[in-house]
């Protein structure tokens, strides 16, 4: 099961720059409803799970629980465990992308086993590859790999549109990026970083309304010339969407009504897809226009005459008042962002 470098990066830019109906990862996102060089790791240690609990007697009751279970799933017959684990010169575990390759290898079965039983067989796996003190920073890596994973599901979805696939993006990086901090975010997601990095360069050249077709085709053969050709053919491949987004932008600053829209692009997709688009133009359109009286509504409340305690059950209220539980799960991680990047 072991995937090429390009397979994965392709992965990403797929699902930055792919039409707004393809979803990312559908099956962990139903689980979490139901239930440079590379860097040494020297992270701080994350909370205890509960009080008489240590962090080595919490993993070594996950390993005895991996000791129990049969069989890997179906799926993983035949198949190598993808990536690898290494330690440096201290014993420290080196972050890096073999590191999440190992965790989404055990985690692609999602659906097949439950999150639990993923977790001990990366417990025991862990156990067995690395020594005790690696191990143990393993399995910190890996709790606050998968915190962040639900927090993912969480973030709103974007519009189909390209402004809005890369509102998305940005957003998803701010995430990561304040909830595993820099050397985390950086081994495990720098290779992404950089081939989404040049795909969206490729559709801002195109989108420029400053240069000539001449000058947009001497960029863009410059910017993907030094690429494998199924890379490069993969991020021309966004070409078409763009543009039809684009014709899009310009029907609606032209006046065009929601009927309008949808028919153009059933023409260009099917009615399906014209429906799935039409569906997410009108659900992102309610959602900013509750987040953003929600935002106004806390703003006043932050502002207010009120002390710190009644000033958060006020914004605790607010919250109950405006969105459903799962809403609310969103809301939390946007106003995570807004902060981190406040500060």
């Amino acid at each position: 099961m072991r995937k090429a470098g390009w397979q994965s990066k392709l992965f990403v830019v797929g699902v930055v720059l792919v039409p707004g109906w393809i979803l990312l990862n559908p099956l962990w996102e139903q689980r979490v409803r139901q239930e440079r060089q590379p860097a040494s790791l020297h992270l701080s240690a994350p909370a205890v799970v509960a009080p008489t609990v240590t962090p080595a007697a919490e993993l070594a009751q996950w390993v005895a629980k991996g000791r129990e279970l049969g069989e890997r799933p179906a799926s993983l017959t035949g198949t190598q465990v993808d990536g690898a684990l290494q330690v440096d010169t201290d014993g420290n575990l080196v972050i890096d992308l073999g590191v999440r390759r190992v965790f989404d290898y055990f985690l692609a079965t999602i659906g097949e086993e439950s999150l639990e039983e993923i977790r001990a067989r990366l417990a025991l796996y862990l156990q067995q590859h690395l020594p005790a003190a690696a191990a143990q920073q393993a399995w910190d890596v890996l709790t606050r790999y998968l915190d962040y994973k639900d927090a993912l599901a969480e973030l709103p979805g974007h519009d189909g549109s390209y402004d809005g696939m890369r509102d998305s993006l940005q957003r998803a990086r701010e995430l990561r990026d304040a909830m595993l901090g820099p050397t985390l975010a950086d081994g495990f997601f720098r290779e992404e970083d950089e081939y989404a990095d040049v795909a969206l360069q490729y559709i801002d050249y195109l989108r420029d309304p400053a240069l000539t077709a001449q000058e947009k085709q001497q960029r863009v053969e410059a910017l993907l010339s030094n690429l494998p050709d199924n890379a490069r053919q993969e991020i021309q491949s966004t070409g078409r969407p763009l543009q039809i987004e684009q014709s899009v932008q310009t029907l609606r600053e032209q006046g065009a009504s929601s009927d309008d829209i949808w028919l153009y692009r059933e023409q260009q997709f099917g009615s399906a897809a014209a429906d799935r688009l039409a569906a997410l133009d009108a659900q992102r359109a309610q959602w900013q226009q509750r987040y953003e009286y929600y935002r106004q509504q806390r703003a006043a409340i932050e502002t207010s005459a009120l002390d710190d305690s009644d000033k958060a059950a006020g914004i605790i209220r607010l919250r109950a008042e405006q969105f459903s539980d799962a809403e609310q799960k969103r809301v939390d991680v946007l106003d995570r962002i807004t902060v981190d990047k406040s500060n």
